[in-house]
């Protein structure tokens, strides 16, 4: 604790460097997972992609809140 009292950082800054690479993670696994969807398993995507990455984005916000 006292090690995060005297980092040159701000705590908006700490939380942001501890949370957007989980985040950026997640958003490739989602893509990677529609994509061997579609090409290996033959599923064809008859919603909108755009709300599938804003769900997506939602909830990955929402567990690493």
């Amino acid at each position: 604790m006292e090690q995060l009292m005297v980092t040159p950082i701000r705590p908006v800054e700490l939380m942001l460097g501890k949370t957007i690479p989980f985040a950026i993670i997640g958003l490739l696994d989602m893509f990677m997972v529609t994509v061997a969807g579609v090409l290996w398993f033959g599923i064809t995507i008859k919603g909108s992609l755009l709300l599938l990455l804003m769900g997506t984005s939602v909830y990955l916000l929402s567990i690493l809140a």
